[in-house]
């Protein structure tokens, strides 16, 4: 005789009997692999994923018998054919279904799957995970151009970076769709330039940030080059190019050792009032580089410039590339005292070179500067005149 009233005895788990016709606990939702899974943009899909099915995966629920079904449920809707629970299928397992191209359009999407007993006909459908599909460019209708610190004014010079503290740093203003994860990607004529990934301090200032170094300045030569650059979203979706910004660097070092300017040999170390009236001949050497049309501007003393002068076609290569000839107004604004003459070369508007100084006495100043007051001579029978004789320095 069984004693019931054992308690040392474990005690069976009933099987309920409905284990095999229908699943009670809630489906877990099917993953989508291809979507991002943080915080920021859960659920988006990359719009290279959409080029082909999207692959949903599901797992082997715990009631699943042979026979079974599993379906496709997007958008509350079944979608595609329905697919076996196999014998070799074990709880846990992976299964694989897949969205249509036709059915990826843009916007919000669910995506779950359907069971189904095959015995009694009883359908389930699982949990769903949430999609979402983006396939608009950002910054429509057009992207504001990059705004440069206004030291690139006539190009950015060596010095002017320095100042800027050795990189240049610009600002892009917000744009339609802004959003954190945008990559900003920067263009230097046909040259790619430094990238920002907006962050949320930039959603905050509505603008973003890009640093362009030194170093990567330096490689881009001195043509004057169009800045530009374009956005590429999370998803993949990529802007027009933005309105572009033309910006010239000058940021080699301008030479300040071209040869000296040569004074005509015949006016000695000194320049006199009568070699003065008469004009002084200047030789400008030939140069490193000399072209064509190059516009050369001599300077009769540190901030007495004359007009600047083209070099002649042809006399690039010449050992004397031109003579000028300097004249007597522009030497006497400095009439007594020791000139430093020299020359700057530039081309296209730019400076490409300065002179060495060559030095040189001028003494034009006359010993009485205004004519005498007429004198007349009283108790003659002429009148006697003097004037003033205008004396040189040089003594006949």
């Amino acid at each position: 005789m069984i004693n019931f009233q054992e308690t040392s005895l474990l005690k069976p788990v009933i099987l309920p009997k409905n284990r095999h016709k229908d699943s009670k606990a809630p489906l877990e939702a099917p993953d989508v692999a291809a979507a991002f899974h943080d915080e920021d943009t859960p659920g988006l899909i990359p719009i290279n994923a959409l080029a082909r099915p999207l692959a949903v995966s599901l797992k082997v629920w715990t009631a699943a018998l042979p026979d079974y079904t599993y379906q496709l449920y997007y958008d509350m809707k079944k979608v595609g054919p329905e697919k076996l629970i196999l014998a070799s299928h074990l709880p846990g397992d992976p299964l694989y279904l897949e969205v249509p191209t036709d059915l990826l359009a843009e916007g919000v999407h669910d995506v779950a799957y359907l069971i189904k007993n095959p015995e009694n006909q009883v359908e389930e459908t699982s949990n769903s995970f949430q999609i979402q599909i983006d396939k608009t460019p950002p910054g429509a209708p057009e992207l504001a151009a990059i705004q440069f610190p206004v030291e690139i004014q006539n190009g950015l010079t060596a010095a002017e970076l320095d100042r800027l503290g050795g990189q240049l740093v610009v600002q892009i203003a917000g744009y339609t769709g802004m959003a954190k994860h945008d990559l900003v990607q920067t263009r230097w004529g046909d040259i790619k330039g430094p990238d920002a990934i907006v962050n949320e301090n930039d959603m905050g200032l509505d603008k973003v940030v890009v640093t362009f170094t030194r170093e990567f300045l330096e490689s881009l030569g001195q043509d004057e080059k169009l800045v530009c650059y374009k956005v590429v979203d999370r998803a993949g979706n990529t802007s027009i190019l933005s309105n572009t910004v033309s910006v010239r660097l000058r940021l080699q070092e301008v030479p300040s050792d071209y040869p000296a300017p040569i004074v005509d040999a015949a006016v000695g170390s000194t320049v006199d009032y009568l070699e003065a009236q008469s004009g002084v001949a200047v030789d400008i050497p030939h140069y490193p580089g000399a072209t064509a049309l190059d516009n050369v501007q001599l300077f009769w003393g540190d901030n007495n410039p004359l007009a600047p002068v083209a070099l002649p076609p042809g006399d690039e290569d010449e050992t004397v590339a031109m003579t000028l000839i300097v004249p007597f107004a522009a030497i006497d604004k400095t009439p007594q005292g020791r000139v430093p003459i020299h020359y700057e070369v530039s081309r296209n508007g730019e400076l490409v070179g300065t002179s060495l100084n060559t030095d040189i006495d001028v003494f034009t100043t006359l010993p009485v500067d205004e004519p005498l007051t007429r004198l007349t001579v009283q108790g003659t029978r002429y009148k006697v005149q003097a004037y003033k004789i205008r004396t040189l320095r040089t003594t006949l």
